[in-house]
């Protein structure tokens, strides 16, 4: 599709990146003591696929840490931001020393009172294969965890005689403030009838709800690994996207009463995502509306449907809801065998890249005609004018073992996006963002609701607009979607380029009312507060 399509689409024109900063990566797990080894037990059904983490202010103190799973071999790992460029794992101190069949992590304040809790989805114990073994950690204060998933209602997504459970979601679905937990089932070869990615809604008591059949969420066809509640259409309440294997993605529309229904969307079916894993939302085009991002296989599994990963472009308006694809040309769909996903602006342009960690073990498929055991992990950095770049192994963002998570985090709280990459069978890589140069100013923002319980904890469901001088209007929503097995830092991170101060700072709270702030100085960690009524 030539410029003129493109145009057409939408996208904007790229302004000239003569002032870009440099991007530059380098591997420095070791050195900041994330010393962690994946090591599944081997009849784990599909372990292949497994290795997950979130990250998590579980301490408190304002510095992001890292939950890691430890998949069966050896307990989970949690290592606390020591605030000097490292970390050390404090998981025994916290209580974290079972041995299970952990799969993928996702971290938020489940019960409202201020501590960051942990959920973790699990095929079974150290002895055995079960279901009904998935982990809710409740955080006794920053102090340590209570594991309470059965007294809770939410240990079990799959029929007894099948455990299920790979990436979850949190958010606010029905807006009552207290956070919703969405579970991914990838169902393996189970028969259609049974339903294994449920949808658990808080009762604001600490326990939660099986409403998967009642909210209309009850697909049996469906085979998921991940998904992100977010809201699509501008009526505040979040859709969810989910991302499902063998053609099974599916976009959800939230009906404002409790419910949900498939929405088509309008895509045709060459621009459908065939094997879809990891996902992530975030505003490519800069239009004021999020966009959505499924990573893929590329050529599609056995080729039996359309190749490759997906940038979906909301155009959305009117009551109506509808995405068209990046056309191929946009240059982000061959990413070989894509896994966990991140859209953050690594550069600090004012644009959101893409970052996807890639691989699969086994022999060449020979349906696919290429190999995929040391697929790189792929940056695609946005150009601005709907086409995107690997830049990868130009920036240092080397890494070709079997990647299944990925997060993203200023770890170091130096104003840049560094990255985590939890390997399949293989060691936990953290890639230091040492971005240099100019027009990289940049805005890190987290948002406090303690003093208004009837929004979300973390302001889960919000949207964060910087209004810049040169008339720029970037956005971000703040979700806590599964990226795959995971997800990143729960704050946004702006980059604002070259602009040293924001002219306003806009938080739409998803209860209708907003906080602006005017004169925001760039380069700073902030905190917004809502205001109690």
């Amino acid at each position: 599709m030539g410029a003129v399509a493109l145009t057409a689409l939408g996208l904007l024109a790229a302004s000239p990146r003569a002032g870009a900063a440099e991007l530059a990566f380098r591997e420095v797990a070791a050195e900041a003591g994330l010393v962690f080894l994946h090591a599944p037990l081997g009849d784990t059904p599909g372990w292949p696929m497994h290795g997950g983490g979130t990250v998590g202010d579980f301490d408190g103190d304002g510095w992001p840490d890292l939950f890691v799973v430890g998949s069966g071999t050896r307990p989970d790992a949690l290592f606390l931001n020591d605030r000097d460029g490292t970390f050390t794992d404090r998981a025994a101190e916290w209580g974290l020393t079972d041995l299970y069949r952990g799969v993928g992590a996702n971290a938020a304040d489940y019960d409202g009172d201020g501590d960051v809790d942990l959920f973790v989805t699990s095929l079974g114990d150290r002895p055995g294969i079960r279901n009904g073994q998935h982990r809710l950690y409740r955080n006794e204060g920053n102090a340590g965890f209570t594991e309470v998933a059965a007294e809770a209602g939410v240990a079990s997504t799959g029929p007894d005689f099948f455990p299920d459970g790979y990436g979850s979601t949190w958010g606010d679905f029905d807006l009552d403030g207290d956070l919703d937990l969405w579970v991914a089932g990838w169902k393996g070869e189970l028969p259609l009838p049974y339903v294994t990615s449920r949808l658990f809604r808080n009762r604001g008591d600490g326990t939660f709800v099986d409403v998967t059949e009642a909210a209309g969420l009850d697909d049996p066809a469906l085979r998921a690994f991940g998904a992100v509640f977010t809201d699509m259409d501008g009526d505040r309440y979040p859709e969810l996207l989910v991302a499902g294997d063998f053609g099974t993605s599916r976009y959800f529309v939230n009906d404002g009463a409790g419910g949900f229904h498939p929405e088509p969307v309008g895509l045709p079916p060459e621009a459908r995502v065939h094997n879809g894993m990891g996902t992530a939302v975030a505003d490519f085009d800069r239009d004021g509306r999020p966009d959505w991002f499924v990573t893929a296989i590329d050529p599609a599994w056995h080729r039996d449907g359309p190749p490759g990963n997906r940038l979906y472009l909301n155009r959305s308006g009117g009551g109506e809801h509808r995405l068209v694809a990046l056309p191929r040309s946009g240059g982000v769909d061959d990413g070989g065998w894509g896994w966990g996903v991140a859209a953050a602006d690594l550069d600090n342009d004012g644009r959101v890249d893409l970052v996807h960690t890639n691989g699969w073990i086994t022999e060449c498929p020979a349906t696919l005609g290429r190999c995929y055991q040391d697929d790189a992990t792929r940056l695609f950095r946005n150009l601005g004018d709907g086409t995107f770049e690997d830049v990868a192994a130009e920036t240092g963002l080397i890494h070709t073992a079997q990647g299944r998570g990925l997060l993203e985090l200023d770890y170091d709280r130096d104003g840049d996006l560094d990255l985590v990459i939890l390997e399949n069978a293989g060691p936990l890589r953290l890639f230091r963002n040492d971005l240099s140069g100019s027009d990289a100013n940049w805005l890190h923002v987290r948002l406090d609701t303690t003093a208004r319980p009837a929004l979300a904890p973390h302001g889960l469901g919000a949207r964060v607009e910087a209004r810049l001088p040169d008339g720029t209007r970037l956005l971000a929503t703040v979700d806590a979607g599964s990226n795959y097995l995971g997800r990143g830092e729960l704050a946004v991170h702006l980059g604002l380029g070259e602009a040293a101060e924001v002219e306003a700072l806009v938080v739409s709270w998803p209860d209708g009312s907003e906080t602006v702030l005017e004169a925001v100085a760039a380069n700073q960690h902030l905190v917004v507060t809502a205001a109690g009524r």
